[in-house]
């Protein structure tokens, strides 16, 4: 017994038992009182997240009105892929940019011209014609499209459902808007055959988006750093056998062949001015490309009378497409592409028209003679005040930050003499102008000029003796007033020339 009671445990005292009991009920207090602020905080949550949602849910709903109801010809619209320029605004049902403002055109999906690209039906061989304005369907109903023409012919002479034409074209796209776009959008396109368009203002960088959806050159500001090949005046000069255009062309091919070889995809050429097939001829033989060529006959295409929209405004009308749906029609027919179809006696002819043509090659000396002819058009100089045909980057007189000059001279030394006027304004930081000179073999000078308020005299020598006696001169200005989403309107170019330097002491 006595061992039983010494095992036994001494009870609590009041005074202990109330203070165990006070410090479970504070902590009971504690957790109820978290949990009623958890509470409110989990309702408080929930009411932020209804109220953000809403509201998100609302701007969206106002921003797609908007979108959907803003003007017609307002229809371009950014592409998440900066490599694309734009594209049509998928929110607007409709779109008369560039069409006859009584009929408008439907937009798809994706942004493009037209009603929605389905997923390919089996069976069905989809063709797709990749370009600009040209293939668009400038000013033109939507059945007068070359596309809408091709469907319907293979519709009615080898029965639906075996051919599908998509038109993917957009005006002022280029060759790497396009290929891009394939690239981004191929499992939706999925063509099994491709007629790509090169034409040539694809040397040209493509405009950029403006709210509310205007498409916009010099002055949007995510296309500042492609300035200089945005303007080019006059076009003729665009077939000049310079560096940059040359490299350009070299580029545009280069993508073709690339997008052709990762997808394995049959692409062929169209080309539209058989007066400059050497150009065409020349960039094919020295880029080494055994690329598929479709030539539209001259006889169409400087019928200015039929060919032309409105002259000069030389995109296709629907006479014009008539005839070009039948010659790529009997083009993909001789490929293998398409089965073969019944003509009648006008297309038979068109047919004819353009066997021919794919026939005719031009020879080196015939191409080289082309190229000697475009540089020749070349000037060694211009005035103040005067039409330059040699500048990218000058609008009026007014220089762009960035731009590029063509001149030829021939000689062994040569002098750049250039003339510059800049507005005075109050001191600031350093202002300059960096000019370099190229020619096919790269860059052979470079220099770094300050600039003062007023007219500046430039002097750059350099050593001469280039292809073509073609030389590109870029300039780049360093100074403030240029950083602008628009023009550099503090700088004048009064006149440049290009003469052969002579060291000979005066007198």
């Amino acid at each position: 017994m006595a061992r039983l009671e010494a095992g036994k445990q001494e009870p609590l005292s009041a005074e202990k038992l109330a203070r165990v009991n006070g410090l479970l009920l504070a902590i009971c207090a504690a957790l109820f009182a978290a949990t009623a602020v958890l509470a409110v905080y989990i309702v408080w949550d929930k009411y932020q997240l209804a109220q953000l949602k809403g509201g998100l849910l609302a701007e969206r709903e106002l921003q797609e009105q908007l979108l959907a109801n803003q003007p017609l010809d307002h229809a371009v619209y950014p592409h998440l892929d900066q490599g694309i320029s734009y594209v049509l605004n998928p929110d607007m049902p409709y779109a008369t940019w560039y069409a006859d403002p009584n009929s408008p055109y439907p937009i798809n999906s994706l942004g493009l011209r037209g009603t929605d690209i389905a997923s390919k039906t089996r069976g069905v061989k989809r063709i797709a014609l990749v370009g600009d304005s040209v293939l668009f369907g400038w000013k033109i109903a939507e059945h007068e499209k070359v596309a809408s023409i091709m469907q319907s012919l293979a519709d009615e002479r080898l029965g639906r459902g075996k051919y599908e034409f998509i038109t993917i074209a957009l005006p002022g796209w280029n060759i790497k808007d396009q290929d891009h776009f394939l690239r981004n959008h191929l499992g939706r396109l999925n063509p099994d055959y491709i007629i790509w368009s090169i034409i040539r203002n694809d040397l040209i960088d493509s405009a950029g988006v403006v709210p509310p959806g205007m498409l916009v050159s010099w002055n949007a500001p995510q296309k500042q750093h492609q300035q200089p090949f945005q303007f080019l005046n006059p076009a003729e000069l665009m077939d000049a056998p310079a560096p940059g255009i040359l490299s350009r062309w070299h580029d545009n091919l280069r993508r073709i062949v690339a997008f052709k070889a990762e997808y394995k995809l049959p692409v062929s050429l169209l080309w539209w001015r058989s007066q400059q097939r050497p150009l065409l001829d020349y960039l094919l033989t020295n880029t080494h490309y055994d690329l598929p060529v479709l030539h539209i006959p001259g006889l169409y295409r400087y019928d200015e009378d039929n060919w032309c929209v409105a002259f000069p405004d030389c995109h296709p009308t629907p006479w014009a497409n008539e005839r070009l749906a039948v010659g790529l029609l009997s083009e993909m027919v001789k490929q293998g592409v398409m089965e073969a179809m019944a003509w009648t006696a006008n297309e038979q002819t068109t047919v004819d028209n353009f066997q021919r043509q794919a026939e005719l090659a031009t020879s080196a000396k015939q191409q080289q003679h082309f190229m000697l002819t475009q540089a020749s058009k070349v000037p060694n100089g211009l005035s103040e005040g005067a039409t330059s045909p040699i500048l990218f980057g000058v609008v009026n007189g007014n220089m762009r930050k960035n731009g590029i000059m063509l001149l030829r001279q021939q000689g062994e030394q040569l002098t750049l003499n250039m003339d510059v006027f800049v507005s005075p304004g109050r001191p600031g930081p350093n202002q300059g102008i960096k000019l370099g000179v190229r020619t096919h073999s790269g860059l052979i000078k470079e220099q770094y000029f300050p600039l003062s308020p007023n007219a500046n005299s430039i002097d750059l020598d350099f050593p001469g003796g280039a292809h073509f006696d073609l030389y590109e001169i870029e300039w780049q200005f360093d100074h403030a007033e240029c950083n602008r989403p628009s023009t550099c309107l503090s700088a004048q170019l009064l006149n440049v020339q290009l003469q052969t330097h002579s060291s000979a002491p005066e007198g």
